[in-house]
Order: structure tokens, then sequence, then C-alpha cells
């Protein structure tokens, strides 16, 4: 009706405009079809804003617990909440973004910061305690508190919606169990973010020794594990002639032994997979990861090649000294989470920021591990109003994608600390693969960390690995789903 309404109206036009002098005859015959579907197009909808329809819970106050490590330079928590506007761009967009939700629900937003804040949280869900309406809890920490019957899926929480892009899709897919949620993350804090395990190179001493950009090999598809090993083979060098490989010395790599499992996902490796009824089962591909652990091992395994923080003596913070390796020019690549890049600001020589390599040119995708060291957004099970607690943490990470991710993501990250245009491209590489370890999230068994140690060693023997932690790790993980489905 609206197309024959608007051709009418045209035609309309066009013959009151017949008569003037001048003017070309013209018909409703020149008006294509796909110019009046232009017209009546209705506008599309924004999939990152949210349909919860504003509600008065009379001034309640709506109270996060908060993780606190007692320190500005750790996991805690401080893009929950802001006191007031002071100018910097984090800052004020999560003042403003509260604010916002504040004058929706007519709420008012807090957040207590808990240095213990796992005990914390189930204490008081086994007091019948509501003090908490959300919190945010370490990966490992949230896994802890699902076992223990503490928090709430988030399927029953009304007005949460899981398939909005705002929620970490892969957070979802990866850590859901039963199809059920108690782990979201995405755009309502920048933790997840700062989780994501990258690498970092020195673009001196890629001048310096003639290597290709690593920008122009990872956009042509040609960042592998082996092209990684390639690059930082012949970089060392015993600069004070001691004889000794010591933190003073130059390095291929700079890291700690959790770039294993950065190694270990970005290549493909997985350790289960979901049955039909989203239920974890131990599922390793030996052929797959064996290669994984070769390359692996080659590179970390060298002491000449690699400075770990496991080979540091004498130090009182080795996490510093892989740091200060490459801040001061003596690393080609660091590797380290997301959140380590603030901390590279003095820095005199340029680095860039690329995604850990696949592992051979055939793969589709970069794929990057998020550290279960960075927080979860998690519901205990008595929040005192679950229709509040759904509208509210709804609306906060749909708002948080107009305020807080861009502050983040593009004022800090692509403008503070990337020192380049390529380095900021390279963010949306990181970003858009991640992937979440369920295994880590829960516990089961030790199969990540015996795997990092045989990489360490320089071990390939991951047969007779999974021989000896398999029947462990299959005990660990059917009590767990026994537990769950009872």
């Amino acid at each position: 009706m609206k197309k024959y309404i608007t051709l009418l109206l045209l035609a309309a036009i066009l013959l009151a405009s017949c008569g003037q002098a001048g003017e070309t005859e013209t018909t409703t015959e020149n008006i294509s079809e796909d110019t009046i579907a232009a017209e009546t197009e209705p506008e599309t909808e924004d999939p990152y804003r949210d349909t919860v329809e504003a509600e008065d819970f009379g001034g309640r106050v709506f109270n996060l617990l908060l993780r606190d490590e007692g320190s500005e330079i750790s996991w805690s928590i401080f893009d929950a909440v802001a006191e007031e506007a002071t100018g910097e761009g984090i800052n004020d967009a999560i003042y403003n973004r509260n604010l916002t939700i504040n004058e929706k629900y007519n709420v008012e937003i807090t957040g207590e910061m808990n240095k213990n804040s796992l005990n914390t949280l189930n204490n008081s869900v086994k007091a019948g305690d509501s003090t908490y309406d959300a919190a945010f809890l370490n990966t490992y920490d949230s896994g802890s508190a699902a076992q223990a019957g503490s928090l709430m899926d988030y399927g029953l929480l009304p007005d949460i919606d899981t398939a909005k892009p705002y929620w970490d899709q892969r957070c979802i897919s990866d850590l859901s169990i039963g199809n059920k949620i108690y782990f979201l993350t995405g755009d309502i804090s920048t933790i997840d973010k700062k989780a994501t395990w990258i690498l970092m190179f020195n673009k001196s001493l890629i001048a310096d020794f003639d290597l290709e950009s690593p920008y122009d090999v990872v956009n042509e598809g040609r960042w592998t594990i082996d092209k990684f090993q390639e690059m930082s083979a012949d970089v060392s060098s015993d600069l004070n002639g001691d004889g000794q490989w010591t933190k003073e010395d130059q390095y291929g790599l700079a890291t700690t032994p959790d770039t294993v499992h950065g190694l270990f996902y970005s290549c493909g490796g997985t350790y289960i997979q979901k049955d039909e009824n989203d239920l974890p089962v131990f599922d390793m591909d030996i052929e797959l990861c064996t290669t994984i652990l070769e390359t692996t091992g080659i590179i970390l395994s060298n002491k000449e090649n690699t400075l770990l923080t496991t080979n540091i003596t004498g130090s009182s913070d080795v996490i510093a000294d892989i740091k200060n390796c490459f801040i001061e020019g003596r690393s080609l690549f660091y590797g380290e989470v997301m959140f380590h890049v603030s901390g590279l600001r003095e820095m005199a020589d340029d680095f860039g920021i690329i995604p850990m390599p696949k592992l051979n040119e055939a793969q589709e995708d970069y794929v990057t591990y998020t550290n279960p060291a960075g927080p979860m957004l998690v519901v205990p099970m008595t929040t005192a109003d679950t229709d509040c607690t759904g509208k509210v943490l709804e609306s906060l990470a749909s708002e948080s994608h107009y305020t807080l991710t861009p502050a983040y993501y593009d004022i800090a990250l692509k403008g503070k600390y990337a020192r380049d245009t390529d380095s900021a491209a390279m963010l949306d590489i990181i970003f858009a693969n991640r992937v979440y370890d369920l295994t880590q999230a829960y516990g089961w068994g030790t199969m990540p960390t015996s795997f990092k140690d045989l990489a360490i060693k320089g071990s390939t023997d991951l047969a007779s690995l999974v021989a000896s932690r398999q029947k462990n790790f299959d005990s660990a993980i059917e009590k767990f789903v026994s537990a769950f489905t009872e």
C-alpha cells in the first residue's frame, strides 16, 4: 500500500509541474522499483541497543561485588563504578554509562571492592543474604562459585538476551554447561580485552636484523608458528659476554610459560568438546597437538633464544624482568596479555602488536587465548530482585558498547598505547576470535599445566602424558557432570 501511495504522490507532483516552461515531461515510468523500495524501507534496527523498557525501581541500591587485588597494577575491577567525571576517558565513560542506567531505572549503582570476593560471595549465598546483585570474579573463582551452587543461570534472569552482540558470544559457547550460562563478559567490562594473549614486537630490532614486517606477514596469512620460530631464532646475544644466559642478555622472545596456552589455542588445540547436550567430553587430537608441542617446545625450551620467567634466578619480580627486557630493546618479541601494553608507554623504541601465530597457512583465522585471570560477570543465587538485576545488567552491557568499549578500544588502546595505525588494525583481528578455556575455568585435572611443562622441557611425548593423565581428567569431568545434572 505504501508503494502505491508513493506512486500517486509522485504522479501528482509531476503532473502539477508538467505545464512549467522549459521542463521535460516526466512520467512515473521513469521511477524504478528500487527507488520506491528504498523510500519505503524501514530503518535498520541497531543490534547493540537493548530493547528493555524503562522502569522505576524506587531508588534502590544496585550493589556490585568487585574483585580487589589491592593494587591498580592487577586484575582488580576498576571499570564498574566511577564516583564523578574527571575528564579521563575511561572513568568518564563509566560515569556516564552508569548515570544513564541510574536514570532509566531509578537505581543507584554502587560497588564494593573486596580482597576475598569468592569467599564473600559464597558465604553470602549460604546465609541467604541478598547484599550483592551481581559480582565480578576471576574465571577460576567463577568456576568454583558455580560448582558450589552459588551462581544463577542467566537463562533465569528476565531481559538478559545472551544472543545480543554486546555479550561475548565465544565466551557463552565455550563456557556454557548443559546450555546453562553462569559467566558473561563483553562490552560491559574492559577486563576481558586486557586478558587476551598477544605478541608485541620491537620495530628497531626488526630493522636491525632485516626481518619482514610482522604486519605484512599477518595480513598475508603467513603468520604461522614456524614463521614465528624462524624470525626469533637468530636475534639472541650474550651481551655481557659472561657465557651465561641471564635477564641482562638479548633474546628472540621474552615471556612467561603461559605463552604455551596462547600457542596451543592459536594453533587450533583443544582438550575437550561439547556433546549434543552441551556437556564436556575429553577430545584431544593427539596428532595435531603433538605438532603444536614440537614447535612450541623448540621456541620455549631454548634458553639461548627465549627468556622465560621460570629461568630467571635471584629476582624479586620476574614479570617485571621480562617486560624490562623488551622495554630496554633486548627482546624481539614480548608475549603477554593485553593488560601489559599500558606499561610500555615509556619504551624508547617503537613497538607493534600482533596476534599469536596460526599453526599453518591453511588455518583460516588467527585465534586468541583469553587468560582465566580475567574476571567474569556472575549473579549470586540470592540476588534480591531478578527483574531488576536482569534489566540493569542488560542495559549496562548495551550502553557500554557506546561508552566504555570505545573509550578503551579506540581512545586508550588505539590512541594512547598502540603507536601506529597498523597495531590498531591488528587489535580488530585479535579481538575477533578469542577462545575461553573451560578446562581451566573448572579445574578439571592438570592436563593444560602438564602440556605446558612438556613444552618448556622440550619434550614431545604427548602420548605418554595423555595415557597417564586422561583417566584422572575423565574422572574429574564425569564427577562434575554428575553433580551438575543432579
